[in-house]
């Protein structure tokens, strides 16, 4: 029956230009590629694309690892936003603070270094950016954060 067919082996007989015999109820069916439709459907937690016989498939769970990294890079987008407000130049070195919640911290932990580098940080400034007159607010989704900076010279 239909359901016991192999769906691999009728995608590679199609895409070989091959026909597929189906025996139902004591007939037989013949159909040729032009007679076949194959589509690819990704698994849960998987997108998938194919075209010209190449399938490449994504896992699109987004893991604790991935969400932190996430928030690191979003924290890189907006003190470079903060720069650009406070008119520094793309060369400015800077002096950053970024302070929020517990979880803010664990980035911090993981992606200082990332930070800095990416934004022209040569000094941290401990526990200063929520108290700072010149300090702004960010938030994504139930994570906030402060940031302070001040051009080095």
């Amino acid at each position: 029956m239909l359901n016991d067919i192999n769906g691999a082996n009728v995608a590679k007989a199609q895409a070989a230009g091959d026909s597929i015999t189906l025996d139902v109820e004591g007939q037989r069916f013949e159909f040729g590629p032009e007679d076949l439709l194959v589509e690819t459907t990704a698994a849960p937690g998987f997108a998938s694309a194919e075209s010209e016989g190449f399938l490449v498939a994504l896992d699109t769970e987004l893991t604790p690892a991935l969400k932190t990294e996430g928030l690191a890079r979003e924290m890189v987008r907006t003190v470079q936003e903060a720069r650009k407000t406070t008119g520094l130049q793309i060369s400015d070195r800077i002096a950053l603070g970024i302070q929020g919640s517990p979880a803010i911290d664990g980035v911090l932990t993981a992606y200082r270094d990332y930070i800095m580098s990416e934004t022209l940080a040569t000094t941290w400034l401990e526990n200063e950016a929520q108290d700072a007159a010149n300090s702004v607010s960010h938030q994504l989704e139930q994570h906030r954060w402060f940031i302070t900076i001040e051009k080095v010279n």
